[in-house]
């Protein structure tokens, strides 16, 4: 069924651009979904709530499948017209209906997925004390996704980037975006780090250098206590 899905449309999958017309589901929407309204209502403590609506049975295995696949899609779609920066690698894949079907076939990976592109998608305002910082947020963002591969980034490199003082930035960014400096820029490498485990046979030592480690001991250990699993049966187990 999902070898079927690609052709609903004769000239291509289903997405946003083409179902959507003046705020209302086309009536080539096959599940009459709007995702993109209930993102737009959407914050930062409903993510459960929404994964698991977006986890629910859709009746037959197959049916299922094809929703989570429909979902995978949708949401890719509303990410490629997000700033470039903050794209996941993921969004490389957006074409490609054989690796999100195989997202969709394994419940823990597609929740896993939904896990990292919802927070990406959803409402996530800045502390209104913060407001004042917005754009000094976004450019220290920015650069962090450009540079997080780096080994030799740190707190001090991206505070001189926006022009403040390392403890200036250190508070604002923290009291922002509810994120300390390093776990923003952890998040960053080990998304990447699951995107290589699951897409080439690199070593994991190589997998580490490429996502900003030089240690691949500290790499490991920072993925399990993160992942609750290491680097290497997180990749036996979705493979």
């Amino acid at each position: 069924m999902l070898k079927t899905y690609g052709s609903i449309r004769k000239e291509k999958i289903i997405s946003y651009e083409d179902d959507i017309r003046e705020g209302e589901l086309s009536p080539t929407n096959p599940f009459k979904t709007d995702l993109a309204s209930r993102l737009a209502n959407a914050g930062k403590q409903t993510i459960p709530e929404l994964i698991a609506e977006l986890m629910a049975p859709q009746g037959t295995v197959e049916r299922t499948q094809m929703y989570r696949l429909f979902v995978l899609v949708e949401l890719l779609a509303l990410l490629k017209k997000k700033d470039s920066h903050s794209l996941p690698q993921i969004v490389q894949h957006a074409h490609d209906l054989d690796y999100l079907a195989a997202l969709t076939h394994e419940p823990e990976n597609y929740q896993t997925t939904l896990a990292e592109l919802l927070p990406l998608l959803t409402k996530q305002p800045i502390n209104p004390a913060m407001a004042k910082y917005q754009s000094v947020i976004n450019q220290a963002k920015a650069f962090i996704s450009e540079h997080f591969s780096d080994p030799n980034i740190s707190l001090n490199v991206v505070a001189e980037k926006v022009h403040l003082s390392p403890a200036h930035f250190s508070t604002i960014f923290s009291q922002a975006t509810d994120s300390t400096f390093i776990e923003y820029l952890t998040e960053q490498r080990l998304t990447l780090a699951k995107e290589l485990l699951l897409t080439t046979n690199l070593r994991l030592s190589e997998i580490a250098f490429d996502v900003g480690y030089n240690d691949p001991n500290y790499f490991s250990f920072l993925f399990k206590k993160k992942e609750k699993i290491s680097p290497k049966e997180y990749r036996q187990k979705n493979a």
